[in-house]
């Protein structure tokens, strides 16, 4: 298992997720944006690298599609398929909920920075 924090510049140590299992997250709670069981088992960390990317490029206008397709992004470059990999639209109203924590995690540290 890996853990690890994404630490973003020039806003100096900004802690935007920790990644890793649930488990593994102990040590990181205090400093994770998203609620700990939302966090999927497997090795998020290249997933919270894209969603760093949503951070950056979007803040807290960042949506549930924009994190949606980060996550289909992730899936498709693990060579991972799944029921939900298909276009935002096409999701159920319950499935684009999920993506809402995420969403508001970005948006959180977002609205941290500044």
């Amino acid at each position: 298992m890996i853990v690890q924090t994404v630490t973003l510049l020039p806003a100096g140590a900004l802690s935007l997720l920790a990644l890793g299992s649930p488990a593994g997250l102990a040590g990181h709670r205090r400093r994770c944006a998203v609620p700990p069981n939302a966090l999927p088992d497997e090795d998020t960390s290249s997933l919270f690298r894209i969603y760093a990317v949503l951070l950056l490029a979007k803040g807290q206008q960042v949506t549930r599609e924009d994190v949606h397709n980060a996550w289909v992004a992730w899936m498709l470059e693990r060579g991972e398929t799944h029921e939900s990999t298909v276009p935002f639209a096409e999701l159920s109203a319950q499935t684009q909920a999920e993506d809402s924590p995420f969403m508001l995690a970005v948006r959180t540290v977002a609205r941290r920075r500044g």
